[in-house]
Order: C-alpha cells, then sequence, then structure tokens
C-alpha cells in the first residue's frame, strides 16, 4: 500500500523527444533537487498516485525533464501529461527559515489586523516571488508572497498574518 500523505513538488506539463521524457515545471525553488529522487509518485491527486522510477534527470533552466523507467515511448508519456509529481515526507527536503511549501500555504486562511479575509486557494509561482490567490467570498484577491507583507505564518494552524501597505491589496474587511 502506498503512503498517501503525499506532497505535490512539480507537474509534467509536456512531453520531450520520442523516448519517453517529459518536462516538468517543478514547485521548489530549486530544480536540482530533482537530481536526488529515484522515485516519485505521479497522479491527479495523493490517492491515485502511482509509484514510479525515475531513470534520468536533466535541468533545464527553470525547469526539469524526467525520463521514467517504465515509460520508454512518446506515447505512453503523453499519458501522464497534466499530472502531478508526488514524493512523501522522507524526500521532502529542508527549508530554510521563512520558507514554506507550496501545499503548506494553500488552504491557509490569512487575516489582516486581526480580520480574516479569505483563504488562500492557489500559488501561482513567478520568477521574482509567488503570489497567493486568497478567495474572499466569491472574489479573488492576488497577495504578493513577499516578506515584507507577511507578519507571520503558521502551517500547523493554517494561519496567514499579513500587514500590507495602505491601499496595495483591496480586502473586503
Amino acid at each position: 500500500m502506498i503512503d498517501k500523505q503525499l506532497i505535490a513538488v512539480g507537474k509534467i506539463i509536456r512531453c520531450v523527444g520520442i523516448k519517453g521524457a517529459v518536462k516538468i515545471h517543478p514547485y521548489a525553488s530549486l530544480p536540482k533537487r530533482f537530481s536526488l529522487l529515484t522515485k516519485v509518485f505521479l497522479g491527479e491527486t495523493p490517492q491515485t498516485a502511482e509509484q514510479y522510477e525515475i531513470r534520468e534527470v536533466e535541468l533545464r533552466g527553470a525547469y526539469v525533464v524526467v525520463t521514467f523507467s517504465n515509460i520508454p515511448t512518446r506515447n505512453d508519456a503523453e499519458k501522464i501529461v497534466g499530472k502531478y509529481i508526488f514524493v512523501n515526507e522522507l524526500q521532502r527536503v529542508s527549508l530554510q527559515q521563512n520558507e514554506w511549501f507550496i501545499d503548506d500555504i494553500l488552504g491557509c486562511e490569512v487575516f489582516v489586523r486581526s480580520v480574516s479575509v479569505g483563504v488562500v486557494r492557489d500559488v501561482i509561482t513567478l520568477p521574482a516571488q509567488d503570489v497567493w490567490v486568497v478567495h474572499q467570498g466569491g472574489k479573488e484577491v492576488l497577495v504578493p508572497a513577499v516578506r515584507a507583507f507577511i507578519e507571520s505564518v503558521d502551517v500547523k494552524n493554517k494561519i496567514i498574518v499579513l500587514r500590507p501597505p495602505e491601499g496595495l491589496i483591496q480586502f473586503d474587511e
């Protein structure tokens, strides 16, 4: 039985070549971390993920190209495009202070001046910084995840406290 405490570390975005390689959008700030992995889980959710063995990893700028042992052709690779790559808790790398995994941020309730303003439903990874997509009622508010706006992040209790500059982020309080 597969441990279903899996963490998404990337998403397969397209095939590369004819020998089963795929291009991955890594969720980690250091794509070279993929070079340390020998086995991962692929699936649309952690509950449906299946284990695959990595045969080869090639770093290409901000992306990673991976070849799996049991995916020898492009036709086979096309079947896994769009799936997420998961690792288990033991494969997770250690983070520095004030760094968080995307799945730790998702679902956090966001507070500004002690008022709940919404829940983080998505994280957009950009070259300069991540952007947290906070759902507030029926609308989305985009919050740049920069240290200057973050007072605290408590991933255990799923609470984020922000101190955005006046007028930069418009929440309905």
